[in-house]
């Protein structure tokens, strides 16, 4: 019979977790803060794309060399 993991048991909703803070966003201009276009951000950086994503109902049950299944 497979041990559940810590992570995985329902009654743990966080360990080792900081606390909740407020977002900060940066901006060269007043005016580029102003318009209200995240694309301005100092640091930007979009996550739109093609992403794939593999479920496993265990951590074992991922392969050992986990880069040659993207390839």
């Amino acid at each position: 019979m497979r041990q559940i993991k810590p992570w995985e048991q329902l009654e743990q909703l966080g360990e080792n977790r900081l606390e909740q803070t407020t977002t900060f966003f940066r901006y060269e201009k007043e005016t580029l803060a102003f318009a209200m276009d995240e694309t301005n951000q100092i640091g930007y950086q979009s996550l739109n794309g093609d992403w794939h994503f593999s479920y496993y109902d265990y951590p074992e049950a991922v392969a050992k060399d986990l880069t040659a299944l993207t390839k």
